[in-house]
Formats: C-alpha cells, structure tokens, sequence
C-alpha cells in the first residue's frame, strides 16, 4: 500500500506504522524490508533500538543511490540527515530485536542554530552520523571531542568529495582543526558513542608561537594547519615519535613557489630549510592517532659540503 505522509511517503512491507503527531514512525523487529521512502525536504531521521547497546543497527538503502547513512554500533539510539529525494530498497538489518524510527522535516541536529555571541556553532551526533549541511562563510576553527573514540580508531570527518574542500579530521578522540570558507555537504562523524563539534570564527589551531619569532604546531593524527606564513628564510623541524608508519606534510601556494612537501615512511624527525612565503591549506597526514609537533625557526645554517 502508499502512504501519503507530511514531508515522506512509504510503501510498506513488514513493519508498522503511525503518525499522529505528522511526523511518520516506523517500526518492527530484527531484520525487515521497509521499500521505498520519498523525502520531500531535507529531514531528520531518529532511530531507537534498545536491545543494541550490545548490538549493531543499521538502515540500508539501493547501492546506487546516496546512503541514509544509519550504522551504530553497540548504541541504542541515534539521529542523523536524511537529505531530500526517493530511496528504494530500504531496509532494517540489526540484531538487538524491536526498533523504531521516526522522520521529521528540517534538519535538527545542530543544536547551536541560535550562533553565540561569539558566533560559534555547535553540533552533536553518536556513533556514525549524518549532520547534513555546513555553511563556513569565514576561515574558522573546528573543535571536537569524543571520549568513546579515545584508545581505538579515534574519530573522523567527512565531507561529499565534490565539494571545494574537504575536512581533514581522522585521528584523536579530541582535537581541533583549521576550516576554509566553504560549504561542506553531507558531513558524516564517525565514531563510537556520543560526540560533538564546534565551529569558531578565526584560525585558533596553531599552538601560540614560544617566542616572538618561533611558530610552534601541534596536534594528533590527520589535521589541517591552516595558512601559514614564514617571513623569512626559515628551518622547519618535526617530530613524532609513534609515526614509524610515516609523516607526511604538505600545503599549496598561494604566493611565489612555496610550499610544502615532506613525506617519509619511516623516520619519526626530520629538518628542512623553507624559503618565504604563504604557506596555504596546509596539511599533516599520519597513520593512527600519534602526537606529533612542527616548529618553524627562523634562519638556518648551512651544511658542510
């Protein structure tokens, strides 16, 4: 049967459903074909399964179409975007027995949409989700923090590869990271129970310069450092002791020839001369979660032949 719904329609099979308040709400129990599901306007999606706390739950969709994007793992409850469209071959595939999930029109995962004063915004999510939009109309910093995410994997962002930018998080379960301008669409977090992010006006990344002349970096796993400048001919020294796998540091340039192009696969310190200049979308890319710095000093000194 079709049912015309307020923001979706559904044909059913398998699983029951009500809508009293105009948001539609499914349910069943252990795996089920639900159909296809029309989405007339960007929604939210919340699902419940008490039963996978010690479990997975996940709502699949036709292969060739853009995921729903449900997967939780060991968690008995979550929310994610579900943008506007038809999806065909959705289905409910969980081992911890009754479910429910409900789709409500608009996106309500941002919980910072009234921005501080500060003009900070605040997003929330758990295990993987979809968080749908984000618009960065200036260059910003990103926060996160997941304490689930501390001893495994870590956490990670990602972003629909088409867009101009792509975020660069994938390592600690805490951390922050440089944003350009820019919109991201279809911003996934990934990882293992509660998290949340912020997004903060201005490049707050870097650690404060030790001197007045020294710049200082660090941070833990991929991260995004941003623009940077060297005023001067310059000696930049890294270091990460746990990056036996590699370290890789990379930028653009937007001014002269510079950049930078360090990429090992063994060492865990190096030194290199940079010459002036800016510095733009820098990046650190390493296996894992590992510690690592990036000081640039100043002068240098020339080897002996």
């Amino acid at each position: 049967m079709a049912l015309i719904l307020v923001g979706a329609a559904l044909v059913l099979s398998g699983c029951s459903l009500s809508s009293s308040s105009g948001t539609p709400t499914y349910s069943g129990s252990g795996n089920k074909a639900i159909g296809t599901i029309k989405v007339r306007v960007l929604s939210t999606l919340r699902w419940k399964c008490a039963g996978c706390a010690n479990g997975t739950f996940e709502i699949k969709n036709n292969l060739r179409q853009v995921p729903i994007g449900v997967l939780g793992f060991d968690e008995p409850s979550g929310i994610t975007v579900v943008d506007r469209g038809t999806y065909t071959g959705v289905a409910v595939a969980t081992d911890g027995g009754k479910w429910s999930f409900a789709i409500t029109p608009g996106n309500s995962t941002q919980t910072g949409a009234s921005r501080s004063a500060s003009g900070t915004r605040s997003f929330s999510g758990s295990a993987n989700e979809n968080i749908g939009t984000i618009k960065v109309p200036v260059a910003s910093t990103l926060r996160w923090s997941c304490p689930g995410c501390a001893g495994g994997v870590g956490f990670s962002l990602q972003n629909d590869l088409t867009d101009k930018w792509q975020l660069f998080v994938n390592g600690a379960a805490t951390g922050a990271t440089a944003l350009n301008p820019g919109t991201y669409n279809d911003v996934i977090g990934i990882g293992v129970g509660p998290w949340t992010l912020t997004i903060t006006p201005g490049d707050s990344t870097p650690t404060p310069p030790s001197s007045a002349s020294r710049q200082v970096f660090s941070g833990a796993g991929n991260e995004t450092l941003g623009t940077v400048k060297v005023p001067v001919a310059s000696t930049l020294t890294w270091s990460c002791p746990a990056c036996s796998t590699g370290f890789s540091l990379w930028s653009n340039a937007t001014s002269g020839s510079a950049m930078f192009n360090i990429s090992t696969t063994g060492g865990t310190t190096g030194t290199m001369i940079v010459t002036p200049g800016t510095y733009s979308d820098s990046q650190v890319q390493v296996f894992g979660t590992p510690h690592w710095t990036v000081t640039i000093t100043p002068g240098f000194t020339a080897r002996t032949p």
